[in-house]
């Protein structure tokens, strides 16, 4: 795919999106909130949805990818389970500390 394809495919929509934005905006102001919150929780797990469902991928680079899932899954579970050994963090607490480590999230909320 040649640059000008993935320029008419991939960036121009962006811009005219965002562009069409701009001048509602301008015309008539919009709380920015709810929209940002609709995009984040409705929009974007819908567009990855539809990204998935539409792909299709080789059965080989499946298989490696698979493959690299599970072993950063077994890489993470051993790292947490040193370093909970290392703080010398007990039984019930060790377990949700390699829970956190596997599933690397990051917490957004901010505390005063």
């Amino acid at each position: 795919m040649d640059i000008f394809q993935v320029f008419l495919n991939v960036v121009l929509p962006v811009f005219l999106i965002a562009g069409a934005g701009v001048l509602l905006h301008r015309f008539r102001p919009i709380p920015v909130a709810p929209l940002s919150q609709t995009i984040l929780y409705l929009f974007s797990p819908a567009l990855v949805f539809h990204g998935l469902t539409t792909t299709q991928i080789p059965p080989a680079e499946l298989g490696v990818i698979a493959l690299f899932s599970l072993l950063l899954l077994i890489s993470l579970y051993l790292v947490g389970g040193v370093s909970a050994l290392a703080l010398r963090i007990t039984d019930p607490a060790r377990r949700t500390f390699i829970i956190a480590v596997i599933f690397i999230t990051r917490e957004t909320t901010a505390y005063p």
